[in-house]
């Protein structure tokens, strides 16, 4: 998967030409990323709200406004930070896993007093990395079931 331009674009395996898989049209595409399993993409829409498409059929599912997407390992969820700024500082960041299929939403990060940001599943999907840049510190949680 990549962001070509104003496209995002899904190359099949063995195949020399990308599919189209636009469903905004030109308007802007940040921080594609291709599920484990292969079948979904999870993206920012440019000035809008992050999504996953399904690579066979281009169904789109809206998460909600969310920033910095990264997959669980078995490609059911997805985490990412929300943000509140006032346009120079972050004033909030938080982090939030969501179902793929936009059935949940589970902030976890809730009450965290510096700033979750740039999350990162592990592997065996048991930890979250995040840093806090204002901190200049790195936090590792670890699940306590899968969401």
């Amino acid at each position: 998967v990549a962001v070509l331009g104003d496209r995002l674009l899904f190359w099949e395996s063995g195949s020399a030409q990308p599919r189209d898989l636009s469903p905004f049209g030109s308007d802007g595409y940040l921080n594609a990323h291709l599920s484990p399993d292969g079948t979904k993409i999870v993206f920012e829409h440019y000035g809008g709200n992050l999504h996953v498409v399904d690579v066979a059929t281009g169904a789109l599912v809206d998460l909600g406004r969310a920033f910095r997407p990264a997959w669980s390992p078995d490609s059911r969820h997805v985490v990412a930070m929300v943000t509140e700024d006032d346009g120079y500082t972050y004033s909030r960041s938080d982090l939030v896993v969501f179902a793929a299929d936009g059935s949940m939403r589970l902030n976890l990060t809730e009450g965290f007093d510096p700033l979750a940001m740039n999350p990162s599943w592990s592997p065996d999907g048991s930890r979250i990395a995040f840093d806090s840049p204002g901190e200049g510190r790195v936090y590792v949680m670890t699940l306590q079931s899968t969401p």
